[in-house]
């Protein structure tokens, strides 16, 4: 059964886009969580807007076909907008309404807190990362590294999207 119903709109492209680097990135929150469920209850009403990313593999970040410099076009490409903090700074971890109906709503992103993320000019976008404080422990990236999966939610390609699996979805909500 191919459960897309309740992911944010555009899933299925932006999944289609990071194909080839499904392991340097885990999906959390609200989509993964409504798609296990519908997984295995069908249909849901509930749906969320938003695409909520950890990025488990910072490495080879200015590399021409990396992830980060993927995922900085792929921003640039739809006309996402950077929230901004009060002190007028990029909140450059949530992008927003992107300017064509091809991308998801909302974009999350965030990694291990201590370790940042040395981005090289080609994901400059990206260079001033506000984390959230739930998924940003670096026993988290690891938990998430080890206890996810890929679910089907286009079974005529077989497309997947990475999710950290239902008991980590749990623990992580509990710990937030």
């Amino acid at each position: 059964m191919s459960a897309m119903k309740s992911l944010p709109p555009n899933t299925a492209e932006f999944a289609r886009v990071f194909e080839k680097h499904s392991d340097s990135f885990v999906t959390i929150g609200g989509a993964p969580t409504l798609l296990h469920i519908e997984q295995r209850e069908g249909e849901l009403q509930r749906k969320t807007d938003d695409l909520d990313i950890v990025i488990l593999d910072v490495g080879g970040d200015g590399d021409e076909d990396g992830f980060l410099t993927l995922f900085a076009k792929y921003v640039g490409d739809n006309g996402y907008e950077c929230g901004k903090l009060a002190s007028g700074k990029a909140q450059s971890y949530r992008f927003t309404n992107p300017n064509n109906g091809l991308a998801p709503r909302i974009l999350e992103i965030s990694t291990r807190r201590k370790e940042g993320i040395p981005l090289a000019r080609a994901a400059q976008r990206l260079e001033e990362f506000e984390m959230s404080a739930i998924v940003c422990e670096p026993y988290f990236v690891d938990l998430l590294k080890a206890h996810r999966e890929n679910l089907v939610i286009e079974e005529a390609q077989k497309l997947v999207l990475p999710v950290a699996r239902p008991a980590l979805l749990v623990l992580m909500k509990a710990y937030a």
